[in-house]
């Protein structure tokens, strides 16, 4: 009787020990993986400061693909 309450507890123990090592890891990752409640399209809050080389939205000018000079392989 004592030999099979002994093993009992032991496995109990064990059960426990691996439920808490399981909370602690999600835990863990749960920690890891939370991220801020930011929209990242939101576009509105940023600054483009011209000191960063950024220009004012008025002197943005789209230029089309630079040329590519095509060389003809040496023979």
């Amino acid at each position: 009787m004592a030999r099979s309450q002994n093993s009992f507890l032991k496995n109990q123990r064990a059960k426990q020990k691996k439920q808490t090592r399981d909370s602690k890891l999600e835990r863990k990752h749960d920690k890891k993986n939370q991220t801020p409640n930011v929209d990242i399209h939101d576009m509105s809050n940023l600054e483009r400061p011209e000191s960063l080389g950024f220009l004012p939205e008025e002197k943005l000018v789209a230029t089309g693909p630079k040329p590519v000079e095509i060389k003809k392989p040496l023979r």
